[in-house]
């Protein structure tokens, strides 16, 4: 005995996956671009900051030794 179904799945009907939820668009692609950048400049201002913080350091070591001599 051999079964035929009645109906089958379209995009249309509803039981297919979205598949337009899942594209990106390209303002989602702007946008993460755009994140990837901030978070890229957030790394280099605190790269930064270390190494002045390091250098103000170096210079303060060298001060006190100049001040012992």
């Amino acid at each position: 005995m051999t079964t035929r179904p009645t109906q089958v799945a379209t995009p249309e009907s509803g039981s297919d996956v979205d598949r337009t939820s899942t594209r990106a668009t390209p303002t989602s692609i702007a946008q993460f671009e755009l994140t990837v950048l901030h978070c890229r400049i957030a790394a280099l201002e605190a790269a930064l900051e270390s190494e002045r913080e390091r250098r103000r350091a170096v210079v303060e070591r060298y001060e006190r030794l100049l001040d012992e001599r």
